[in-house]
């Protein structure tokens, strides 16, 4: 998990009085490539064909489930 992600898993999980446990579940959820630094590709259109530019934006969601202790 990166850094930032631990970080703010930690934070919630302070704020409700816990302390992050095990992993139980993963789950991957939107997986979009757009045009490098473009505004104007959206996920339904511009960046599922764009053929012209080399440098991609990857965007990739993922839900992550943790057990409280």
């Amino acid at each position: 998990m990166s850094t930032m992600a631990l970080a703010r898993v930690d934070i919630m999980a302070e704020q409700s009085g816990g302390k992050v446990g095990k992993l139980l579940s993963a789950d991957l959820g939107t997986f979009q490539i757009t045009a490098q630094n473009s505004a104007e590709d959206s996920y339904v259109a511009g960046g599922a064909f764009n053929t012209w530019s080399r440098e991609k934006t990857m965007f990739i969601s993922v839900r992550l489930h943790y057990a409280l202790r």
